[in-house]
């Protein structure tokens, strides 16, 4: 399968994120939904965030588990189009590649389809604006229709 050789950047503004003993945590705070993906998932978003094409981000990954570009490349660019379809990533302009991070040259990993998975059952805690929605008893309250 060919790989669209794409960069992608952060939705910035709108989303935050950290990458924990392997484990991916997203924050979309504008939809007030947070995300998580562990192995290879964390791996592909720190492979895109740190400047690696598509293409790069499918070598880098095959180089650490021991797999061909090719074999995964389906996968990876499903992976990505989950993390646009949820406006985690954007696609970006970038004339050069980025070197390959640290991340993608560790050790070897075991193979498995990255995913990811959604979370909104803190949605309506998410979407409080601390600076704002606050009342008499403090955040997170929301306030009352007669208090507004």
């Amino acid at each position: 399968m060919a790989v669209k050789s794409a960069h992608w950047r952060l939705n910035e503004g709108e989303v935050s994120s950290e990458v924990i003993d392997g484990e991916l945590i997203v924050m979309h705070h504008k939809l007030g939904r947070y995300y998580s993906s562990a192995g290879i998932g964390a791996l592909v978003w720190t492979c895109l965030v740190d400047g690696l094409s598509t293409q790069a981000t499918c070598e880098a990954v095959a180089g650490r588990c021991g797999v061909s570009p090719q074999a995964i490349a389906g996968d990876i660019q499903a992976f990505i189009a989950s993390l646009v379809e949820e406006q985690l990533l954007q696609e970006s302009i970038a004339d050069t590649e980025a070197p390959v991070t640290v991340a993608a040259r560790g050790g070897a990993l075991a193979y498995a389809r990255p995913q990811l998975q959604v979370y909104t059952d803190m949605k309506d805690l998410l979407q409080l604006n601390p600076i704002h929605d606050v009342s008499e008893e403090g955040w997170p309250t929301r306030p009352t229709a007669d208090k507004v």
